[in-house]
């Protein structure tokens, strides 16, 4: 079996839904060990690694135009997105 970055429909090379589900339980098991329940995360690449998406790459960084409430157990994670993204988030981020 060889591995790339591009999808394709005959290997499964890369399992992004996979891979997603276990940052999110990683996450959640750091959150636990730190004693939080839930937190705001503002900065871009925490809220790619718990909420997916692209991001809006000129706002990278701490921006407030995205962020993601995030829960240690109860509760959806929640992604905030800016109202220019937000139908194209709905779409494209089906979890």
């Amino acid at each position: 079996m060889s591995f790339g970055k591009i999808a394709v429909d005959w290997e499964e090379r890369i399992n992004l839904d996979r891979m997603r589900r276990e940052r999110v339980e990683r996450a959640k098991m750091a959150f636990k060990k730190q004693g939080l329940e839930a937190a705001l995360l503002l900065h871009s690449d925490n809220v790619r690694y718990v909420g997916g998406g692209d991001g809006v790459h000129m706002w990278h960084g701490v921006s407030g135009y995205r962020y993601v409430l995030f829960f240690a157990e109860k509760g959806e994670t929640v992604l905030y997105e800016a109202g220019m993204r937000k139908n194209y988030m709905e779409q494209a981020l089906p979890w």
